[in-house]
């Protein structure tokens, strides 16, 4: 199963970005929607989370969350609030799999602090892995 996707991802990822670069806009929103709901289904069947971090961490995963586009203000259950725009930064960089130190060295802040705000953006939004903060991500919504 995993060389069938992989062969798929092969396909389907530079198409992408053929539509992406050179197709309307509704065209481009609809196919970064797809791959969003496609990289949500991979990190959900996904089951191990060392796994998960690695995959999105590989070739196919990075291009994939690069193509899906960036991940904008998302609603928490209910509608009742947004991410703001730091906690916003931070998911995006835990959905590329950079690692507490590369996220504080981008950020210009201490890795304790960005344990602490990792801590803070899973309890907001419900998760208690980076794996599941990404699939929650790549779906486009929270739940």
């Amino acid at each position: 199963m995993a060389v069938r996707e992989g062969l798929e991802l092969d396909i389907l990822l530079p198409a992408s970005a053929a539509v992406i670069a050179g197709g309307t806009d509704e065209e481009a929103a609809a196919t970064r929607d797809d791959l969003q709901m496609i990289g949500g289904l991979i990190a959900q069947r996904i089951v191990d989370e060392s796994v998960r971090v690695r995959w999105f961490a590989s070739h196919a995963g990075r291009e994939l969350i690069t193509l899906a586009g960036p991940i904008g203000p998302v609603a928490l259950s209910g509608g009742a609030a947004v991410l703001e725009e730091h906690e916003q930064v931070l998911l995006r960089l835990v959905t590329e799999a950079h690692s507490n130190a590369e996220i504080a060295d981008i950020l210009g802040i201490e890795e304790t602090t960005v344990r602490s705000d990792l801590a803070s953006l899973f309890g907001k939004i419900g998760v208690s892995t980076r794996a599941d903060a990404t699939a929650l991500a790549l779906a486009g919504s929270l739940v």
